[in-house]
Order: C-alpha cells, then sequence, then structure tokens
C-alpha cells in the first residue's frame, strides 16, 4: 500500500490529473470530482472495467495519491507506471473468477471506488455489478455506471438501498450523457 500522503500538501484537480487519452467527457469530471474531492485521501483501492488505453488509470493514480488502481479491459493495455500503483489486467468483465483475482490482489478489503465503463450492455452490467457491489466493495463504497446502455434501465437508485437489509452498501451513481 502506498505510504499515505500528507493533508497539508495540495493536490491536483481532476481536471489537472486528466491526460487526453483518458477519454472522460468534460461533464463526467466534473461529476467525480464533485463526488470524489470529498474522499480523494481515504481511498485506497478502486477498480475501473473498460480502460481503452489506459489514460484513465493515470487519471486516477494521479488524483488518488494513497490507491492502488485497478484496471480491467478485454484488449490488451500496454501502460508505463512508474509508482507501482497501476495494475491492469485482461479479461471480460462477466469473468467472475477474475474480478475475485481482481479483487483479492488489490483491494483484499474492498474497493472504495469501482467504475464500470465496459462494455454498456445491460446484462453484463448487471452481472459484474451484482458481483462487485456484493463481495468486493467497502460498505460505504461507491459504484458508478458509466454511459448505461438503455436496458440497465432497471437499476433504481431504490433498489440499492435496500440492498443490505437494514441499509445499504454504498452509493450507486449512474453517469449518462
Amino acid at each position: 500500500m502506498p505510504e499515505s500522503i500528507p493533508n497539508i500538501i495540495s493536490l491536483p484537480s481532476l481536471r489537472e490529473c486528466a491526460p487526453p487519452s483518458a477519454l472522460k467527457m468534460p461533464v463526467y469530471l466534473e461529476r467525480y470530482q464533485r463526488h470524489f474531492e470529498p474522499i480523494r485521501r481515504q481511498v485506497r483501492a478502486i477498480f475501473e472495467l473498460g480502460v481503452h488505453e489506459g489514460g484513465s488509470l493515470l487519471m486516477w493514480r494521479d488524483y488518488f495519491p494513497n490507491a492502488i488502481v485497478a484496471g480491467l479491459d478485454f484488449n490488451p493495455v500496454n501502460l508505463t507506471d512508474s509508482s507501482g500503483r497501476i495494475r491492469i489486467y485482461q479479461g471480460s468483465q462477466d469473468d467472475l473468477e477474475l474480478l475475485d483475482r481482481i479483487a483479492a490482489e488489490c483491494a483484499p478489503d474492498g474497493f472504495d471506488i469501482v467504475i464500470d465503463d465496459c462494455a454498456h450492455v445491460g446484462e453484463l452490467a448487471k452481472k459484474t455489478f451484482w458481483r462487485l457491489f456484493d463481495q468486493c466493495m467497502k460498505i460505504s463504497g461507491i459504484y458508478v455506471l458509466e454511459a448505461p446502455a438503455a436496458s440497465t434501465r432497471p437499476f433504481r437508485r431504490t433498489e440499492f438501498r435496500q440492498k443490505n437489509g437494514a441499509g445499504y452498501a454504498g452509493v450507486v451513481e449512474i453517469f449518462a450523457p
């Protein structure tokens, strides 16, 4: 785990951390900044599904100074990371064994943040969501679906608020353009 960055050090904004290769729309960066700024020094593990060429992994690494950043993509991703905090995996988002392995290797105590920017196919997103949300996230975690397909419309915030009986295991955000 990386050494914690003291609170007295000023950190760059998310927009400043985002290289052009991050492929994140400005409206998404603004939403992420709003949700993540209050917790950015406490985040220890983030997982993004669908990382294209890996630019967003560099962005998350630079934005969350104390976090391990895991990324999954169906295609090979070649990325240089001198910090040693980025972990890249190749495979499908519906490979539950792979998701479990990534969680065990990168976030044994659970992910603080999961961002699904992967296949944008409703059934795949649902399968991935229920595995990660149920088994691989911290109770206070944030799960984000980026640009969900029309078939993910059954994802309603009220469904998730009833998840653990007494409460919900984190926050679910759906980012649609």
